[in-house]
């Protein structure tokens, strides 16, 4: 295998991996939109642990968060968008049904938020920044991406999973127990 154009091809040119032929646009196309559609419901998932968390010490720090994770699904548009990508996608409305289904989770709560809803959003919004991260130092692999600053993506990515793991330090020892949350003034 050789890499030419910025692609892995087999010695005789092909473009084959288990027998089987494969278009990297086509894959790439793919891939963009995967994660398209989970950024639009990691965005809504971003937008309600801040709106749920108005009024704590962690409010500040999580609407900055889902401010950012708002803009990169922009560029994450644009980026689907030169690959021929564009429009309705049947698997971003599966994304955002399975998030708005996972807001019925049982949190320990009939009704309302509870400290433990707290602690299961940020596992999940911390799981989907490290897939977002991931998928920045993907693209480098890609001149689809060339005129956008991956190292700023990444670099947000990983201080947003920093932010998003001590917030979940403290999320934790208010559920459990250890202490409670404090409200901003």
């Amino acid at each position: 295998m050789t890499k030419h154009n910025g692609n892995y091809e087999n010695t005789d040119g092909s473009n084959q991996t288990g027998g089987q032929e494969h278009d990297p646009k086509a894959l790439l196309g793919v891939y963009l939109e995967d994660h398209w559609a989970a950024a639009g419901a990691g965005t809504s998932l971003a937008k309600r642990l801040a709106k749920n968390n108005e009024g704590t010490q962690w409010y500040p720090e999580l609407r900055r968060i889902a401010d950012e994770i708002e803009q990169e699904q922009q560029t994450l548009s644009r980026l689907r968008e030169t690959c021929g990508r564009g429009g309705f996608s049947v698997k971003r409305l599966l994304a955002q049904t399975a998030e708005r289904v996972g807001r019925l989770k049982l949190n320990g709560s009939l009704i309302g938020y509870s400290p433990l809803s707290r602690v299961l959003e940020l596992e999940g919004l911390i799981s989907g920044v490290k897939a977002r991260r991931m998928l920045w130092r993907s693209l480098r692999q890609t001149e689809a991406a060339r005129n956008v600053d991956l190292d700023q993506l990444e670099r947000r990515a990983k201080e947003q999973v920093d932010a998003l793991v001590a917030i979940h330090k403290e999320a934790t020892a208010v559920a459990f127990g250890v202490r409670r949350a404090s409200m901003s003034v």
